[in-house]
């Protein structure tokens, strides 16, 4: 049995004070090197022993780990010292743990570590958080509340010159880096912190105590610690330090130990959610759903105060749409995300009544190949974050625009619709949008009785006419111009590449000729930083002025045609890179540099990737973000560097991009990521499993280069990693459309041999045809099932494992209709099918999958204990091949079917137990979304049970939100709906009790 199941500890348990401190946002961790004692990390003591033995009879016996390291210094040289740390700490490949995923996902702003190794940095990235690495005082000023910071006391082992190590280094840090001593201070002085990974010797954390005894005075921070069966004597001297010690029955340094402080944890984890109910249950609404709509970042520079001051007064005004119109490049889109970032609701109990809940962006799409906006995929994503089951029963008489409205009237958000221009072209040019922006208007000019509601759709334009609050951003006054030019000047440093600066004459001609556009600013001043040549903005413009043109676009392509001349072909390799990738997503460095050729040592093109991307980030025609290694590219930049690159470049990087990617999913020398080892069958070897979450922050990348490759035959192979993977996720939309472009592809050319027919078959008919039974389209499923078998010779052995999967689903259908004698030959055909597979080629996954079916018949048919018996047996067959997504599908099926077991009023209970156990289990597996929201769904029957309408709408609300910003017409979402309708005639308006 498994160390954490014997642990008596559950969140009762947990201090009270800490879980809400943390639960309110007060909470700050210190993580230290026991944390990573699981990870296979050394601690410090196994750390210094090379180092011992090197100084031998040298070295005073009762020395410290950090005196060790000095006196090796001393010996040897900082750089020696620097060396063995990378050989024992950087280039191993250490394992990421559950603990270290329970840590980031806890609810703080900073969490702070004398570790040198990056596993919260991973862990972070595995949860898809935003993050900012910091590890000196130059980059103490990126640390914000709207992002998770990791603080490296002791430095990166990327960064030599910020390691802590030495004795000397312990004694000098805070005079060294007095902004980490100024925001640890303020830490310490404000925050609940929690220590986990040290000792009561640990010179670290005598270090931080010291600090935080010298700063705060009389007034002591609640500090507390996890400690390793600590005895009474160090409970005692942990007091005296002001320190409440949490005590962990476990001997320090054994799997035991690590197995309980991982327990505590996820208690602490789970204390923390069932506070967080219990307090969202005394507002007045329901709990809302996190915002899947991120604010763009913008940089500091680009901002004018004022504007955005005239921005949140329309936001304020009694105006429905607020429109900010502008010439590209004049900073709309940093504007509004300054404005509406200040006008959106922090977390916590107090309720704030003049701010927003939260913010909806509707970017344009350029992926398509249509219109850049349309009025369903604006009303679609404004009612999927923010809809709710109520009048559920009534608004299906109203359209969907009504029922927006009334939704904005209800509701308090922020709507921000980005670049809607006016129509263009004649109504018979192709992919035309006219009709798409009219209809837009018209709802956004006529909203009916709800003229005055509580939330503010912002527009932003370069040409559109709107009624409504307009603010028109011209370009800036001289004086402002002048300012930020010499404000931008400073932040890309420009002295390094002009010494004495830009003197007064040529800052007002940049100022004139850019015409006070951010954009153009930025990129004349990249062109003097990137050419080393002052005079460079003076030959450009006067080529434009030859031109007599007074158009901003056209300034922004004569600068960045002079820019692009300047570049060598591997920069220029780098910028046809990025067209490889989907607009407003952040570019991977490690991608970027595969799809432009350069992953290799030596390539043809010549250059270090580094050092070209830097040469484009200079030029103004890319940016950075160092903390997380990825690059950004402004959409009008990229449209006009798009000009300068010929087809052939950009199809050399999509065909880079896209089979790097194959090769990722598949990992075939680890079979890490989607493939797995146990199951050699094409397709079926990528069943759901937890290392699936690697996709996840890859997946809009993988989304467009999948969207770019429907008419080729990459996509079916695409499509054969990732159906499991997009079914997990209950990515249904996607899913049923690069299902069919690569059953379009594979018959279009490919339909010669066998194994293509099969493969086409196998998406039809299991793919494809179970897509369609999620969304309730029986008929589509059948046709698919069909078609998939005329594609195969269903006598053949090698196929039945088709035929059972086929007439399994056929029976579902059946059973959907109550049809149970046809249900059951059904069943009796895919049995018998199944007995036709070799014994010696098992395929265990399909016997499970008819086994599960045989499940759902007996279910139907109130036959519980029947349904109960395959159940399991689906189960245990999935687990003889390594289970799908912590039994995503199985476990669903057996908890129902316990909640309906019949019996006494004890075996009623305990079935109920056993089932609300596996529904919580479910919701706890995060990277299997159908799963977790089944488990939802399952919480709710139970709390319906027991007349708990509040919680029964806070589960349905989850799923409801969830599924519905994906896509509609899912089996659970009708499910849900279902059972909300049996509630609320128990409480007829559940969210305002």
């Amino acid at each position: 049995m498994p160390v954490y199941e014997t642990c008596r500890l559950d969140e009762e348990e947990i201090d009270p004070v800490l879980v809400e401190r943390f639960a309110y946002g007060n909470g700050t961790v210190f993580v230290g090197a026991g944390i990573s004692y699981g990870s296979r990390l050394p601690l410090w003591a196994k750390l210094m022993e090379p180092l011992m033995a090197n100084l031998k009879d040298e070295l005073d016996p009762s020395a410290s780990p950090p005196d060790i390291a000095e006196l090796y210094e001393a010996k040897h040289s900082r750089s020696v010292l620097v060396q063995y740390l990378k050989d024992r700490l950087g280039d191993v490949n250490f394992q990421l743990t559950r603990t270290h995923e329970l840590i980031v996902s806890l609810p703080v702003r900073r969490i702070y570590t004398t570790n040198f190794d990056d596993l919260l940095e991973q862990a972070s990235r595995k949860k898809q958080l935003n993050r900012t690495v910091i590890f000196n005082s130059s980059q103490v000023g990126f640390s914000d509340t709207s992002t998770l910071s990791i603080i490296k006391l002791h430095g990166d082992l990327d960064d030599p010159a910020s390691l802590v190590i030495s004795a000397g280094d312990y004694y000098s840090y805070f005079a060294k880096n007095p902004a980490v001593a100024d925001l640890l201070k303020v830490e310490l002085q404000t925050h609940t912190i929690l220590f986990l990974g040290y000792s009561f010797s640990d010179p670290d954390l005598g270090m931080i105590i010291g600090s935080a005894a010298a700063q705060s005075g009389t007034a002591r921070p609640l500090l507390y610690t996890l400690q390793l069966s600590p005895t009474g004597l160090a409970v005692q001297a942990f007091a005296r330090r002001g320190m409440k010690v949490i005590d962990i029955k476990a001997k320090p340094g054994t799997p035991e130990a690590y197995a309980k402080i991982e327990h505590w944890l996820d208690c602490f984890r789970r204390a923390l959610l069932r506070y967080e109910r219990r307090k969202h249950s005394l507002q007045l609404t329901a709990p809302r759903i996190g915002d899947s709509f991120a604010i763009p970042k913008h940089k500091h520079s680009m901002i004018s105060k004022r504007t955005q001051e005239r921005i949140e007064a329309g936001l304020s005004s009694d105006f429905r749409v607020v429109v900010v119109k502008g010439e590209p490049g004049i900073g709309k889109t940093q504007l509004v995300a300054a404005a509406t970032t200040e006008s959106i609701r922090t977390s916590g109990t107090v309720v704030v009544t003049d701010v927003f809940e939260r913010a909806i962006w509707i970017r344009s799409s350029t992926d398509s190949g249509g219109p850049t906006h349309t009025l369903e995929h604006i009303l679609d994503a404004i009612s999927n974050s923010i809809a709710t089951f109520s009048l559920l029963g009534t608004q299906k008489s109203f359209d969907n625009k009504h029922e927006v409205n009334r939704l904005l009237q209800e509701h308090k958000v922020v709507v921000v619709i980005e670049d809607l221009e006016a129509p263009h072209g004649s109504v018979d040019e192709k992919n035309d949008d006219r009709g798409e922006v009219e209809k837009i208007k018209q709802w956004l000019e006529n909203p009916g009785p709800y003229a005055n509601p509580k939330s503010r759709i912002i527009v932003t334009s370069r040409t559109l006419l709107l009624p409504g609050f307009v603010i028109e951003i011209g370009g800036m006054t001289d004086a402002d111009a002048r300012a930020l030019l010499k404000e931008h000047a400073d932040v890309i440093m420009l002295r390094r590449t002009i010494p004495e600066g830009l003197n007064d004459q040529a800052i007002v001609s940049l100022a004139n000729c850019t015409r006070g556009n951010p954009l153009a600013i930025k990129l004349a001043l990249g062109l003097i930083n990137g050419t080393k040549d002052a005079f460079a903005v003076d030959k450009a413009l006067a080529a434009l002025a030859r031109e007599s043109s007074t158009n901003i676009e056209r300034i922004f392509q004569v600068i960045i045609d002079a820019s692009m001349s300047n570049l060598a072909a591997p920069a220029c390799a780098i910028l046809a890179a990025m067209l490889a990738f989907p607009d407003a997503e952040p570019v991977p460095s490690r991608l970027l540099k595969i799809a432009s050729g350069m992953d290799k040592a030596t390539t043809e093109i010549g250059g270090s990737f580094y050092a070209e991307a830097d040469a484009c980030v200079r030029f103004g025609l890319l940016d950075r973000d160092v903390a997380r290694n990825c690059f950004f590219q402004h959409r009008i930049v990229k449209q006009i560097v798009a000009c300068h690159i010929s087809q052939d470049s950009c199809q050399a990087a999509r065909k880079l991009l896209a089979e790097h990617l194959l090769e990722f999913l598949r990992d075939e020398r680890d079979k890490n990521v989607v493939c797995r080892r146990e199951i050699q069958d094409q397709y079926w070897n990528t069943l759901v499993r937890d290392e699936m979450s690697k996709v996840d922050p890859y997946w809009p990348i993988i989304k467009h280069v999948m969207n770019g490759a429907e008419e080729t035959p990459l996509i079916a192979k695409f499509v054969l990693l990732l159906t499991h993977y997009m079914d997990s996720r209950f990515l249904h939309l996607e899913r049923k459309k690069f299902l069919t472009a690569a059953i379009k592809a594979l018959e279009k050319k490919y339909l010669q041999t066998e194994l293509v027919k099969k493969s086409s078959a196998l998406l039809k008919i299991d793919a494809l045809a179970w897509t369609y039974m999620e969304e309730n389209k029986n008929d589509a499923a059948l046709t698919a099932i069909n078609e998939g078998l005329s594609l195969i010779d269903t006598k053949a052995v090698a196929n039945q494992d088709l035929v059972a999967l086929a007439n399994a689903w056929m029976a579902r259908v059946e059973i959907s209709k109550k049809e149970w004698r046809q249900a059951q030959k059904f069943m009796t055909s895919a049995s018998n099918a199944v007995a036709k597979i070799p014994k010696k080629t098992p395929k265990p996954w399909i016997e499970m999958r008819i086994k599960m079916m045989y499940g759902d018949l007996w279910m139907m048919q109130n036959d519980v204990t029947d349904a109960l018996k395959y159940y399991r047996e689906a189960e245990q067959l999935a687990e003889s091949y390594g289970g799908e997504g912590d039994g995503y599908q199985t476990s669903p099926r057996i908890a129902l079917a316990l909640l309906d077991q019949k019996g006494n009023s004890e075996e009623k209970t305990a079935a109920e137990t056993a089932a609300s156990h596996l529904f919580k289990k479910l919701m706890q597996n995060e990277q299997v979304s159908s799963g977790r929201l089944y488990g939802q769904y399952g919480l709710a029957l139970i709390a319906a049970r027991h007349k708990s309408a509040h919680e029964v709408i806070t589960h349905l609300q989850m799923v409801h939100q969830e599924i519905k910003h994906r896509g509609s017409g899912n089996v659970l979402l009708k499910l849900a709906e279902d059972l909300y309708q049996a509630t609320i005639p128990e409480w007829p308006n559940p969210l305002r009790p």
